[in-house]
């Protein structure tokens, strides 16, 4: 019994017992459900015929718990037709219905827990011999112990379970975790990586020139040297201000920057009227078509300017004629705020654009052009934008230009 798996197996395990012992017609076990105020009945034997459970749960209300259970005794009816209205319960009229006459119940206890009962009866009146009620209580205690020990197993096994799945999710978490923390140190090593090696090249150009310029006499190889100069500063400071923008980015990533109602057009027309005189200097034309009362996005203004400078920059070193067009719109069916910035430039090559938001990539650039930057201009662009829960996309032809569209959320609309 005691190895039985489960409340059902071992009480329909002890019904061959006790009717071999003990002369019955009827032969139930059932467990107390005090939580869910029910009687689950684990096994019942009629006549010759077992049911094992589980078998349909009795209400609490309709089962005659009488004081004497509680406290350890069996209760005993000579005859159930004897019993008076008040006397009677669902229960006794349900054994009595099937021409019961005398029933005996036997608590099952432990440590003082009542958790369930032994049901005896017969067709005929009368109480029952000492040695039966000995017998009965005994093999009573016995499924008691079992059952108990049934749950207790039940539990463990339970808890065991619970705590395997913990340590597979913990084990996962971890895996995880570190996994990530590999791919991060990977990122930081390629990071350093790329960074040396774009400081390498102004360095390497300044020592050369500085050196030179040192030698030379002649006027005009020292105004030629110092233009190379100026410009290896210029790259330097803008590889340098670059590098502290990501790292700036990376900051306000783990820390979450605080965002506020941002009013786009603003910002756009900010940014815009800062770089006008360049554009025009470089013989561009900027036009700019900003909807009416756009409404406000959900962002940091400072990082949303960068990125509308990021864009505009980039169009204007990819153009060497024509024009920049800078437009903001709303799309209704998605909830969005948009940006576009459009030009007529040189296009991007189909093989760059997989790679275009990735730190210090540079693409394919057409014979003759020294086209400045650092490659980091746009890898910002796109980790602000996710920053922001927005998305970026290019369409883009080689020859005829590109277009960056810039998508955000609205003010109400982000979590």
């Amino acid at each position: 019994i005691l190895s039985a798996q489960s409340p059902y197996e071992i009480a329909t395990g002890m019904l061959q017992q006790i009717d071999r012992l003990i002369a019955a017609d009827r032969i139930g076990v059932v467990m107390f459900d005090f939580g869910s105020e029910e009687v689950i009945p684990l096994a019942l034997k009629i006549g010759s015929i077992a049911q094992p459970g589980p078998l349909a749960s009795i209400p609490l209300y309709e089962y005659p718990l009488q004081d004497s259970l509680w406290e350890g005794q069996f209760s005993h009816v000579d005859d159930l037709t004897m019993l008076s209205e008040l006397e009677r319960s669902p229960m006794t009229d349900r054994w009595g219905a099937d021409g019961m006459r005398s029933y005996t119940i036997f608590p099952m206890l432990i440590q003082g827990r009542l958790i369930g009962a032994l049901h005896l009866a017969q067709e005929t009146p009368g109480p029952r011999s000492v040695e039966e009620l000995s017998i009965a209580r005994e093999l009573t205690d016995q499924i008691a112990v079992a059952i108990n020990q049934a749950d207790l197993n039940a539990r463990i096994q339970r808890h065991t379970a619970e705590l395997e799945q913990r340590v597979a999710e913990r084990t996962r978490e971890l895996a995880e975790a570190n996994t990530r923390l590999q791919e991060l140190d990977r990122l930081k090593s390629k990071f350093v990586a790329d960074v040396s090696h774009e400081l390498r090249t102004p360095i390497t150009n300044l020592s050369m020139y500085l050196h030179l310029l040192e030698r030379t006499t002649a006027p005009r190889k020292r105004s030629q040297y110092a233009e190379v100069l100026n410009t290896q500063v210029t790259r330097l400071a803008r590889l340098v201000e670059g590098i502290l923008d990501v790292s700036r980015l990376d900051l306000s990533t783990r820390n979450r920057v605080a965002f506020s109602p941002v009013r786009l057009n603003l910002v756009v027309e900010q940014i815009a009227s800062a770089n006008r005189p360049r554009i025009e200097t470089a013989g561009l034309t900027l036009d700019i078509d900003l909807m009416p009362e756009l409404p406000d996005v959900w962002g940091e203004p400072n990082q949303l300017a960068q990125v509308v400078a990021n864009l505009l920059n980039n169009a204007v070193n990819y153009t060497p004629a024509g024009q920049i067009i800078l437009r903001t719109g709303y799309d209704e069916r998605r909830g969005n705020v948009y940006l576009t910035v459009s030009d007529t430039g040189i296009g991007i090559e189909a093989e760059d654009l997989p790679h275009l938001f990735d730190r210090f990539y540079r693409g394919h650039q057409p014979e003759g052009l020294d086209i400045p930057g650092t490659g980091l201009g746009l890898g910002i662009v796109k980790e602000i934008v996710d920053l922001h829960q927005g998305t970026i996309v290019v369409e883009s032809t080689p020859g005829s230009g590109s277009t960056f569209t810039v998508s955000l959320p609205l003010l109400g609309g982000r979590s």
